[in-house]
């Protein structure tokens, strides 16, 4: 179950996904089945599905396939065998005074 470029630019799409979520929101950390809806808005999953199934498993993929750093707003916690998935907001730096 390797990486395709299909999966890279799904993974393109999702961080765009969640940087816009960001900008319009005062959140700093949002669980991954939160944002299906913006996903489905925006045809990154074919289905809205509450549970957050296609994003988990599509995370689950990036993370068996050691490729999580496509999405750096990931953050995973570990209950046991269980895997809670977040997107955290990333700080920006401020711009290089010259």
């Amino acid at each position: 179950m390797a990486i395709t470029s299909d999966d890279i630019q799904k993974s393109l799409r999702i961080k765009r996904t969640i940087n816009a979520y960001f900008e319009r929101t005062n959140n700093t950390k949002v669980e991954a089945k939160d944002l299906m809806a913006d996903f489905f808005a925006n045809g990154i999953f074919t289905s809205n599905n509450k549970t957050g199934l296609p994003i988990r498993n599509f995370l689950k993929k990036l993370d068996e396939e050691n490729h999580l750093h496509l999405i750096p707003h990931v953050q995973v916690e570990q209950v046991n065998k269980t895997k809670n998935w977040f997107f955290v907001k990333r700080e920006t730096a401020p711009p290089s005074q010259g």
